[in-house]
């Protein structure tokens, strides 16, 4: 793949998100996600970027550059329960983010 066009393309199909969704979870217009979806727009900001990266859980290196794997550097460090939480947690909105993160935060750890 050797455009940012096709790795868009590929993430979304890869983590079945439409481009409707995918604008509604990036707060932008679906208009904006079809330019970059079909090569229309040759601009692209480094925090549009990153948060398609987020919402799409891939690596933004891999999205931008084409460089490296498209999994998340991420999820190679992580045991499989940790990675579940991750991904619970990149599902929420952020003040519900905020919220779980204080939620556990609250939990004791068993002796």
């Amino acid at each position: 793949m050797n455009t940012f066009t096709e790795r868009l393309k590929t993430a979304m199909a890869a983590r079945k998100i439409s481009q409707s969704e995918l604008a509604r979870r990036l707060g932008v217009t679906r208009g904006a996600v079809h330019l970059w979806c079909n090569s229309t727009t040759k601009e692209l900001s480094a925090p549009n970027a990153l948060k398609i990266a987020k919402v799409l859980q891939i690596n933004p290196y891999w999205l931008v550059f084409g460089e490296g794997s498209m999994e998340p550097l991420l999820e190679a460090k992580l045991e499989p329960k940790a990675l579940e939480l991750v991904e619970a947690v990149n599902r929420l909105n952020d003040s519900d983010q905020d919220l779980a993160i204080r939620l556990l935060n609250q939990i004791k750890p068993a002796s």
